[in-house]
């Protein structure tokens, strides 16, 4: 029994570094200035932002960046792909959202 809790523990710690790595590729993406601004203009509808609130929206992903995985954040991700028939590559992709929705809720306070 205890090789079984070791599999499902290993399994588990899988996919959070799948959900990890999913996030920080997004995170690294937005540290580009172009790239943040782009999001920024398209998913917060902030055109003209300043140097230095972007500087500390910047700040703000980066420790983002290094902060363990939201387990209850991701919890459905996490239940989904425990399913015998759970994948990574696609359940990710379409669970996208929770992805921006973490990263939105890390730089609310600066778009104001």
């Amino acid at each position: 029994m205890q090789q079984f809790d070791k599999a499902i523990n290993r399994k588990d710690e899988s996919i959070i570094d799948e959900i990890r790595q999913k996030r920080n590729l997004l995170i690294k993406q937005l540290l580009v200035d172009s790239q943040l601004k782009e999001f920024l203009e398209k998913e917060h509808c902030l055109v003209d932002i300043s140097a230095v609130k972007l500087q500390f929206i910047k700040r703000s992903l980066q420790e983002l960046l290094i902060a363990p995985v939201d387990l209850e954040h991701y919890g459905r991700i996490i239940l989904h792909l425990r399913k015998p028939e759970g994948t990574t590559t696609p359940i990710l992709h379409s669970y996208s959202n929770l992805f921006y929705e973490e990263i939105g809720k890390q730089i609310k306070s600066y778009l104001t």
